[in-house]
């Protein structure tokens, strides 16, 4: 059967102390912390590992009731290889205390 990947939650806007338990057997990247920005326009979502930086789009990388959080006219881009920017869109219902589900498999390691 086929796992999603770790949720990754926003319980404040400061890096989480406890990451996300990683399913058996997954060895690819995880994500490790997710922050809101001072405005809540954006949230940047960090791993473990350098990533291969695949496709932005949002719809790529997370579930459809995920993406659905996000709003209209949202946006994902790499900050570097360990870090996903989501930013958010017109009627966003992502909340601090959320999540986000990454589809399996999308996000391998860089190396």
């Amino acid at each position: 059967p086929t796992t999603e990947s770790p949720t990754t939650a926003f319980p404040t806007t400061a890096p989480t102390t406890a990451p996300t338990k990683m399913p058996s057997g997954f060895a690819g990247p995880v994500p490790t912390s997710g922050q809101f920005s001072a405005s809540y326009q954006t949230a940047k979502i960090k791993f473990n590992m350098a990533t291969s930086q695949p496709a932005v789009s949002c719809a790529v990388l997370f579930t459809d009731s995920s993406v659905a959080s996000l709003g209209s006219n949202h946006r994902c881009y790499w900050e570097d290889a360990y870090t996903l920017v989501v930013v958010l869109g017109a009627g966003f219902t992502l909340v601090p205390s959320g999540s986000l589900t990454l589809k399996a498999s999308t996000i391998a390691s860089a190396n």
